[in-house]
């Protein structure tokens, strides 16, 4: 009897333990997931209208789902992302600034200003699915303040379980 009794309290802490084991690869999967990126224009660049804005100096690209080469950011996981950009033209009078997703415009700024430069930015939560494609276009070819001016940045908030 005590050898059934020390059996099935063994067989629970197994139980307990399996379970325990596999919350914790689950919860660094979620870990091993983490993506995000954040890219800005260096010093000077020059952007052309109604394409996607090279960010070619990026400071980190974790899951390497941002391609520096054509201004992408290509989502990896369904789930909810904080998408965040700011362009600073070196030129005055207006220009629209546009994040883009798989084509459509989802949020646009107004920057104008008839005497001196000036910058707008702005932040939104999309969920995405995988293969969802995000950009940063303007309208209005031209140079950009580079570094600290003009950037975007893209975060995986929150996984789809």
């Amino acid at each position: 009897m005590k050898l059934h009794v020390l059996s099935a309290l063994l067989l629970g802490l197994w139980d307990v333990g399996s379970t325990l084991t596999q919350h914790v690869r689950n919860r660094q999967t979620r870990l091993d997931d983490a993506n995000c990126l954040d890219a800005v224009m260096s010093t000077v660049s020059k952007a052309c209208a109604n394409s996607p804005v090279v960010f070619s100096t990026v400071v980190f690209n974790i899951g390497n789902n941002y391609d520096p080469l054509l201004g992408v950011y290509t989502v990896p996981y369904a789930g909810v992302y904080q998408f965040s950009f700011q362009v600073f033209p070196k030129f005055v009078g207006e220009m629209l600034a546009d994040l883009v997703k798989n084509g459509g415009v989802i949020l646009r700024l107004r920057v104008y200003d008839e005497r001196w430069h000036t910058s707008e930015a702005s932040t939104m939560l999309q969920h995405a699915v995988p293969g969802d494609k995000y950009w940063v276009q303007v309208s209005r070819a031209g140079q950009y303040w580079g570094t600290v001016n003009t950037f975007f940045t893209g975060t995986l908030i929150s996984a789809d379980d």
